[in-house]
């Protein structure tokens, strides 16, 4: 009898241990996801710093130029000067996305 619950609480532990390193890796991966995006996708979030910043306005434009209707509704800048500034746009109604503009050239990397 001894035996058969020893066999049963090794199974048993091992079983929730999955679920507990399952839960634990996939709160990891939740909590670190900014720095993982920014790890995975530099060329999303790096850019040379060459020259003088353009105003906000004319990064505001060149969004608008690539997404017909869309409707901004948030700026990201940066202190990091080799950072994209984020702009938070709607292209439909309860539609949210970001686009990721270089802050020197004016260019929008990624939407």
């Amino acid at each position: 009898m001894k035996k058969f619950f020893r066999s049963i609480h090794l199974y048993l532990s091992l079983a929730a241990g999955l679920i507990i390193m399952v839960t634990c890796l996939t709160g990891a991966i939740l909590v670190f996801e900014h720095e993982l995006q920014a790890l995975f996708n530099p060329d999303r979030y790096q850019v040379e710093a060459t020259g003088k910043r353009l105003p906000l306005q004319q990064l505001v434009d060149n969004v608008k130029k690539d997404v017909t209707k869309a409707k901004i509704n948030s700026i990201k800048v940066y202190k990091d000067s080799t950072r994209t500034v984020e702009i938070g746009y709607a292209p439909k109604k309860d539609e949210r996305r970001t686009a990721f503009v270089n802050p020197y050239t004016g260019v929008v990397v990624e939407h």
